[in-house]
């Protein structure tokens, strides 16, 4: 049975998961530029964000396995994340 096809938004998603610009997915996608950030931000920021969870997942992976970089990295992120986090009641 043949695979359904993805929607444009879940296209989109993935080049960006592939860390294509904003400019070169218009091109793939022959969108107006202007165009698929007013329709398509969402999924462009989203797919990015998956990207750099599986990367993340990698680090912290390396860095319970006693990397030292790995290690650093991942308090880095760690300490940007307390930093930057939304207030909470």
């Amino acid at each position: 049975m043949k695979k359904p096809e993805k929607t444009l938004n879940e296209q989109i998603s993935e080049m960006a998961m592939l860390q294509f610009t904003d400019k070169e997915i218009a091109t793939i996608t022959q969108l107006d530029p202007d165009a698929l950030i007013r329709g398509y931000s969402s999924d462009i920021d989203r797919g990015r964000l998956l990207a750099e969870a599986e990367v993340r997942k990698s680090v912290l992976q390396m860095a319970k396995q006693g990397s030292t970089p790995a290690q650093k990295q991942f308090m880095d992120l760690n300490k940007r994340a307390k930093n930057l986090k939304l207030k909470r009641p």
